[in-house]
């Protein structure tokens, strides 16, 4: 079954867009508000995979609607804004969204980072969000989508899947076998992680080292 997408914008030409490429690349968008409180509603009657939400709304402005969605824990959600200054960037990203796409953008861009989205690998450090918040402490600057993506990629912090990365037991196995498919797995994660651009962890490194 494809993934399933909330567009939530207040323009009617921007919610066509973003329906046209979602769906031409295997996603269903299953429903569409042009205000806060309609995404609300819309959320809880049709539980999307996926919101992609603007930020200057009538009735009720994105970052509010976000903090709403995300009380629900499943949420999973792109801003998508021309208001790109870099209180509003940190405070989306310290609220729970998983990506911040700024207006106009690049089709490309807007499917560049789904999976990562919908795989739920993607989260960010608040502290580290702290620390970038005060370097911009009083800016009122616009930033361009390459500006957005250095402040993600300093603050993420995947989340781990324990399931993913459970040490397997010796059990019959010869030592050296069960170190090639320890190394075999670890290397398989590293290339997830990357693929999906997030930050591998060093115990992954230190561990094949021991092993190689």
């Amino acid at each position: 079954m494809p993934n399933t997408v909330l567009i939530v914008d207040d323009a009617a030409f921007m919610r066509m867009m973003h329906k046209e490429i979602l769906t031409k690349h295997g996603y269903e968008v299953i429903g569409e508000a042009e205000d806060g409180v309609r995404a609300i509603k819309k959320f809880y009657e049709l539980k999307p995979d996926i919101v992609v939400l603007d930020i200057n709304m009538p009735v009720m402005d994105g970052v509010s609607v976000l903090q709403q969605l995300k009380k629900d824990g499943k949420a999973r959600i792109v801003m998508c804004s021309a208001m790109s200054q870099p209180s509003i960037v940190i405070e989306a990203l310290r609220c729970g969204a998983k990506d911040f796409i700024v207006k106009p953008f690049q089709q490309d861009r807007l499917l560049k980072n789904m999976k990562v989205e919908l795989s739920d690998r993607r989260a960010f450090n608040l502290d580290r969000l702290n620390d970038i918040s005060k370097r911009y402490d009083g800016s009122s600057d616009i930033l361009s989508q390459n500006e957005v993506d250095s402040i993600m990629k300093e603050a993420i912090e995947p989340i781990f899947v324990e399931s993913e990365m459970k040490k397997p037991p010796l059990g019959l196995k010869p030592k050296w076998i069960h170190d090639r498919d320890r190394a075999l797995e670890i290397l398989d994660a590293m290339g997830r992680y990357i693929e999906d651009g997030v930050k591998v962890p060093s115990e992954w490194f230190e561990e094949l080292n021991e092993i190689l």
